[in-house]
């Protein structure tokens, strides 16, 4: 753990002076660090997500971490809807449409009037504020 600290402090030296690829880089190794960190403590992936949070928090620095891996993010995240667009089967899904449509339908409506009732009986929402906001938020999963 003492090592740890160590190189967290040295980084912290030098990430002023690092630019472009060599501050995401930078990034990027600190994110490792912090989950070899969280694996040596027996900690959970989560936790040490949360660790390293905390201990940007607190940095001068992190507008330019946002910055910086913004990319990043754009490129997971496309790699992710990549891979569930990989997954499914078109012909399966043209088979069993009628299906998919009425579990959405029914799991849109589930949410609407349950969202629409707990706003309109314990927030005192009015009936149609309540179920104005239910069909909003029934879209969110």
């Amino acid at each position: 753990a003492t090592n740890i600290i160590r190189a967290a402090n040295y980084a912290n030296k030098l990430i002023p002076s690092a630019k472009g690829e060599l501050f995401t880089l930078s990034v990027v190794a600190y994110a490792l660090l912090i989950a070899a960190a969280s694996e040596e403590l027996n900690m959970s992936i989560e936790a040490g997500a949360v660790l390293a949070g905390i201990a940007l928090y607190k940095s001068p620095h992190v507008p330019k971490v946002i910055a910086s891996i913004q990319p990043i993010t754009r490129v997971f995240g496309g790699m992710y809807l990549t891979s569930l667009g990989m997954i499914i089967s078109p012909t399966f899904v043209l088979k069993e449409a009628g299906s998919i449509l009425e579990l959405v339908c029914l799991i849109g409506l589930f949410k609407l009037i349950l969202v629409s009732t707990v706003l309109h009986r314990f927030f005192d929402y009015r009936l149609t504020q309540s179920v104005a906001v239910g069909s909003a938020m029934a879209q969110i999963s």
